[in-house]
């Protein structure tokens, strides 16, 4: 495992008391182009479900400048975004008929705490929501108010 990634989340000073923040913004190297495919993704789906493969996540995960991540760095960075609770282990959802393998993405404020102008990554937190572990995959994963 990289060990430059648990350097990747840093703490990110807001402007605001009142400003947005992304998963993305306390990240950087492949973890950030990592987790801005899953942002985009899940965003749209109100399970916040994403379904991928890691040769899909290779071609859009790119470097500002020079080539493209290689399929190592992202496989790395998906087993730290496990383990770190961004993302569950694989699970299967039904999407546009077809069951599909994908992961659910956690919300950004189960994973941050907003002090004034500074977030900072704690961990699972007690939000508005709650923590699942599906049976077969052992794996937890976010599972928004609404749907409890």
């Amino acid at each position: 495992m990289n060990e430059n990634f648990p350097r990747s989340l840093v703490p990110r000073p807001l402007r605001t008391a009142d400003a947005e923040c992304s998963h993305k913004r306390h990240s950087s190297g492949v973890v950030r182009e990592v987790v801005g495919y899953f942002e985009l993704h899940a965003k749209n789906d109100r399970e916040r479900f994403v379904w991928f493969g890691v040769d899909d996540l290779v071609e859009h995960c790119k470097r500002y400048k020079g080539e493209g991540y290689k399929k190592r760095a992202v496989e790395y960075a998906l087993k730290f975004l496990r383990r770190k609770h961004f993302i569950s282990r694989r699970v299967q959802r039904r999407r546009g008929g077809v069951l599909r393998n994908g992961v659910i993405v956690t919300p950004h404020d189960s994973l941050f705490k907003r002090t004034k102008t500074l977030c900072e990554f704690v961990g699972r937190l007690n939000a508005p929501g709650r923590w699942q572990r599906d049976p077969e995959t052992r794996s937890w994963f976010w599972v928004p108010k609404g749907d409890l």
